[in-house]
């Protein structure tokens, strides 16, 4: 029972610390995804908005490599968010797996007790 116990608790302690990674990873992300967002409504401002006359004095050079900035941006936006589902549902299942074993931790001591009275009660 001891050893369950034991075992029990260090399941808790990885779980957290597994959880608590988790969590730190999925905060990156969605602050990632904040930045990347906006750096996206800051290059469609700067670029849809400007006077046209401004347009006609920028090189087709110029104009390619707003394009391809525009769409590396874009891509990090995809890959990021794809990486905080992931990361999210990661860490969804490692709080589930931190409460299961919580709940085994709790139950421990109830087990412990009952197997201590049997065993002066005998």
């Amino acid at each position: 029972m001891l050893e369950e116990y034991c075992n029990a608790h260090e399941t808790v302690r990885a779980a957290m610390s597994a959880a608590s990674l988790m969590k730190r990873q999925v905060d990156e992300l969605k602050d990632a995804l904040c930045k990347t967002s906006l750096k996206i409504v800051q290059m469609e401002w700067m670029h849809d908005v400007t006077p046209k006359p401004f347009h006609n004095v920028r090189s087709g050079a110029d104009g390619r490599t707003w394009q391809q900035d525009y769409l590396n941006a874009l891509t990090r936006l995809d890959v990021t968010y794809h990486s905080f589902t992931r990361t999210e549902q990661e860490w969804k299942a490692a709080q589930s797996n931190m409460e299961a074993a919580s709940n085994g931790l709790f139950s421990a001591p109830n087990e412990l007790y009952i197997a201590s009275v049997k065993a002066k009660s005998a």
